[in-house]
């Protein structure tokens, strides 16, 4: 969605740029040595490294000088341009050593960012991204002055980045961390209109990308002398390259062919010459497990580290057993009638098929649409509106909330004592520790590890990633490429997961600002006002997590407030460009104003495309009777609840 933020961010003539936070520039550096690039293959990567930092850097000082000048925009097109490129060939290494700066004053998102883990701070958008605009679409958001104030800030952010750099001495299996992640950024980012928005010069900065990281693999004496694969893996650069350069089109751009045929080899190639050189992996709590040998294998993601607590990992299985009883037992509840599959039921993908659910009292419908549980430990925000960032904490919330289950703790532990089954199932689960005796963290935590395993990627598109040709047919595979395309679905629901968590970090769950309507044929935008309410944060007005749409086939109806029941409603409420179609606007809405102009025949293919991320593998889960509870009232009671 970056393109519709793009094009939206900088519409106000209000719109003024604070000064600089979240980075304490220590000094600026004012004098840079001046030299030609010339051949670097003998050189050690760090120079390579210096060398690209300082063609960039006199990039942005000619792109200043020809502003502050007023040079014809064609000047100024020229030195953004080369700029961009240069940037380019080092966002490997930018991204890996410089993160924060990476994402706040580099090249992130062109709208103003809240993360909770930075305070109350509101970040403005700085670098690339709202530089881009000024150059290429005439935008009058930003006076002379701003303009070149962005420019010193990018340029100054890039003198602290190679600082940083510098300080940092890279060890040979980091340079292969970076290389990788980026691999992965370039496929769920790059080439999927997260960046280079106005221009969509996305497939020919990818170019820039894979010469940098043959200039990195080159740089290494040990990759030179010891990397026996070393030829392979210059190969397959060099195709990729070649078919990057005939292919630069980027809306009719083949992703899926690319994926499968140039990086996913690539990303093997690297692996194998990770064990030739008798590379460690980094012990770093990564969200990708580099020891996997094949981009989205079955290992391919680090289990923990998408939970908060990694350290508690013992006796996983007999946990996901007691978990599994717990979710379809309604003596969790405090009328013993309603549990957890309730409303999250296995044959809909731990879903259903109700805009919103009842209320405990069921006197009301509960505010928001039930959302899917598979894929859930892949997410670092729960809710539609962010407020948990643990599983546990979830759990507890809707236990605890008198309008879902009602639950009163020590009512819980003290229904649960009163089975032999539980107490087995327990005593097996947190064997010698203080939660054997049954306690509401151990049922939080055997709730929790039981959704964890509720894993599903496996699907028919999972199965084409993974080599099988013949799993999409024409169809699916256009559908993904105009999905991750012309109709940028792709910049917000990210490969491989589809759920707004950016990769290849994976520790920033994006929020949108999408103006659902409250039904489709409305045009009256939905009251309810999102993460605001647990912010406070303006921009949050309306915003809500970006779900998964993995098992979207088996998740009717859609949107936090389950307004439209079919695909073709919930496709063409984005093309319209959302409730910029409507009688009401929203200030920061991150669709586009205009229609995305979406063919009939494209939305089909779309439609195909999401089809294909069907796989529940758990319709049959539930188990086939609930522990005895002595209580011969209670032990009526019905699996997976009433209601």
């Amino acid at each position: 969605m970056v393109i519709r933020r793009l094009l939206n961010s900088l519409s106000s003539k209000n719109k003024r740029l604070l000064c600089i936070t979240g980075i304490q520039f220590i000094a600026l550096e004012a004098i840079f040595l001046s030299f030609s690039f010339i051949d670097l293959k003998p050189q050690s990567t760090g120079i390579i490294i210096e060398t690209r930092f300082e063609k960039l850097i006199q990039n942005i000082d000619s792109l200043e000088k020809v502003v502050s000048e007023n040079r014809p925009i064609s000047l100024q097109q020229h030195y953004y341009s080369l700029s961009r490129k240069n940037y380019k060939y080092i966002e490997t290494v930018i991204e890996y050593v410089a993160p924060f700066y990476a994402k706040y004053y580099i090249n992130g998102p062109p709208i103003k960012k809240h993360d909770t883990e930075n305070g109350n701070k509101v970040f403005e958008p700085h670098g690339f991204q709202l530089l881009e605009p000024v150059f290429f679409l005439n935008e009058q958001g930003l006076s002379k002055e701003e303009i070149l104030y962005e420019i010193k800030l990018l340029k100054e952010t890039l003198v602290q980045t190679r600082k940083k750099y510098k300080s940092v001495v890279p060890r040979i299996e980091q340079y292969f961390d970076m290389i990788q992640m980026e691999l992965l950024r370039v496929i769920s980012l790059n080439i999927n209109g997260y960046d280079c928005a106005i221009t969509k010069e996305n497939i020919n900065e990818s170019i820039y990308i894979f010469d940098g990281i043959e200039e990195v693999l080159e740089g290494i004496e040990d990759v030179r002398l010891k990397g026996a694969s070393l030829g392979d893996v210059k190969k397959l650069i060099s195709d990729s390259k070649k078919y990057l350069a005939l292919n630069k089109n980027y809306d009719s751009f083949n992703r899926l062919h690319f994926i499968v045929n140039y990086v996913k080899p690539l990303y093997s190639l690297l692996n194998k010459m990770r064990t030739e050189l008798k590379l460690s992996n980094t012990p770093v709590n990564y969200a990708i497990n580099f020891g996997e040998k094949n981009l989205f294998g079955d290992a391919f993601f680090n289990r923990y580290y998408f939970s908060v607590n990694i350290s508690d990992s013992a006796n996983v299985a007999p946990q996901v057993e007691l978990g599994k009883n717990l979710f379809f037992d309604p003596l969790l509840s405090g009328n013993n009638k309603r549990a957890c599959a309730s409303c999250h039921k296995p044959e809909f993908a731990f879903s259903d098929t109700i805009a919103k659910n009842s209320e405990y009292n069921m006197a009301e419908p509960l505010k928001r649409n039930t959302p899917s549980l598979l894929n859930v430990m892949y997410q670092k925000n729960f809710f539609y509106d962010g407020r948990s960032l643990q599983l546990e904490d979830q759990v507890s919330d809707v236990l605890h909330a008198k309008n879902e289950m009602n639950s009163i703790p020590q009512d819980v532990i003290n229904k649960l004592k009163q089975s032999d089954d539980y107490k087995n199932l327990f005593r097996k689960a947190f064997k010698g520790t203080a939660d054997t005796a049954i306690t509401f963290y151990a049922v939080l935590k055997a709730i929790s590890e039981f959704e964890k395993s509720l894993v599903s990627m496996n699907s028919r598109f999972d199965k084409y990633l993974k080599g099988n040709k013949s799993a999409l047919d024409k169809k699916e595979i256009n559908g993904y490429n105009v999905f991750a395309g012309k109709a940028l679905c792709g910049s917000c629901h990210f490969l491989p997961l589809f759920n707004g968590l950016v990769p290849p970090v994976f520790n920033d769950n994006e929020f949108e600002v999408i103006g659902t309507f409250s039904k489709p044929d409305s045009k009256k935008i939905d009251s309810d006002s999102g993460r605001i309410l647990i912010t406070k944060k303006f921009i949050h007005a309306f915003s809500f997590k970006t779900p998964s749409v993995r098992n979207i086939e088996h998740t009717f109806p859609y949107m936090h407030n389950g307004a439209y029941r079919t695909l073709d409603q919930v496709i063409e409420f984005y093309n319209k460009g959302g409730s910029s179609a409507g009688s009401q606007k929203i200030e920061n809405q991150t669709l586009p104003f205009d229609s995305l102009q979406l063919s009939p025949k494209e939305k089909a293919d779309i439609k195909s495309f999401l089809l294909s991320l069907s796989d529940n593998p758990f319709k049959n889960i539930a188990p086939k009777k609930l522990p005895v509870i002595k209580d011969p009232v209670l032990n009526n009671r019905k699996i997976g609840g009433e209601y």
